[in-house]
């Protein structure tokens, strides 16, 4: 055990040392004491909080369903002004086009609804698979839904606004390049703001350390943000929303945005003992766009019914993937 103790010490040191992103596109800041920022003086305004949640209700290798839930809500300070929820099951299918596999995705409403364009990716898709293998359905579900709330942040009409999503804003899959442009254009349309918070981050340095852990160590006792790196749309910080809190988070924000605008009115919003320095909006949004495993359970149940004489050979399909299940039940 003190030999693993020691490894894991030689993992934690802290000196000069900058970002080490991927992507070349990123133009990235060294981390020096001096450079952390503190939050000058602003004016109040309204923050958006948006979050999505889905589960698997069946899956096989050549179809999925899934039902999906996105829930934003807006704050002015403490107090909740608005709400308003999205949901809707995802039907994932292969389709077959000029000799090649597509998995086709369609959405079916249950109240509110929005128009969007239908997806098809390749089962090969580059940006979703893992390794050699096949895209697989229930990974893809998810990120649909992610592209999803960006979408949904897109038709928000309300004005001069701080819209706060629950993720990073660097593209990585098919369709999000051109999500986040729409999502972008329609922001400045209406004079709001866009940023977004990640609850983790796995960002490194080029001396292969953690670049949250160096801030959160580096950084002093109070509220301070600090600009990592930047793109030709967005400016990526690290921020540390109440000086009691053990957190530090990142947070990307649009060019040409006001950054005091933005980290002052999420440092009034991220004082709840709940989770200290972490946007209780956030929280709220979370906690309702959440699709419990009970809701999921009687869903499956609805499903099964209707289906009457035609599961058993429906079983069949699903049967193709759910052994793992089996074994661990297993006791």
């Amino acid at each position: 055990m003190e030999e693993i103790i020691k490894k894991i010490k030689k993992s934690m040191f802290i000196g000069e040392d900058s970002p080490d992103f991927l992507d070349s596109n990123y133009k990235v800041f060294e981390l020096k004491k001096e450079n952390f920022e503190y939050p000058k003086d602003s004016k109040t305004m309204p923050l958006v909080f948006l979050d999505g949640g889905t589960q698997e209700l069946f899956s096989s290798p050549n179809f999925g369903l899934f039902f999906n839930r996105i829930f934003y809500c807006i704050y002015e300070g403490k107090k909740m002004l608005k709400r308003k929820k999205y949901e809707f099951y995802s039907l994932i299918s292969t389709k077959i086009n000029e000799g090649n596999i597509f998995f086709s995705t369609e959405l079916f409403f249950l109240k509110d609804s929005f128009q969007v364009q239908k997806m098809e990716f390749s089962i090969k898709d580059e940006t979703l698979r893992f390794g050699k293998n096949i895209v697989e359905i229930p990974y893809l579900a998810n990120n649909v839904r992610k592209l999803l709330e960006i979408k949904v942040a897109s038709l928000i009409d309300d004005k001069d606004l701080i819209i706060v999503l629950d993720r990073d804003m660097h593209p990585k899959i098919t369709y999000e390049d051109i999500l986040f442009k729409e999502l972008h254009e329609n922001t400045l349309k209406r004079r709001n703001i866009i940023c977004a918070l990640s609850k983790t981050s796995s960002l490194l340095t080029k001396k292969g350390n953690s670049v949250s852990a160096i801030l959160n160590l580096m950084g002093p006792k109070k509220e301070w943000l600090y600009k990592v790196a930047e793109t030709e749309d967005f400016d990526v910080y690290f921020v540390k929303l109440n000086p009691n809190s053990e957190y530090v988070f990142r947070i990307d924000i649009a060019k040409c945005s006001d950054k005091n605008l933005i980290i002052n009115n999420l440092v009034l919003n991220s004082n709840d003992p709940v989770f200290l320095g972490y946007p209780y909006g956030l929280v709220k949004a979370d906690s309702n766009a959440r699709v419990s495993n009970k809701e999921s359970e009687f869903l499956k149940m609805q499903l099964i019914t209707k289906f009457g004489d035609d599961f058993r050979n429906f079983k069949k399909y699903i049967q193709s993937k759910d052994a793992h299940t089996i074994l661990d039940n297993i006791r």
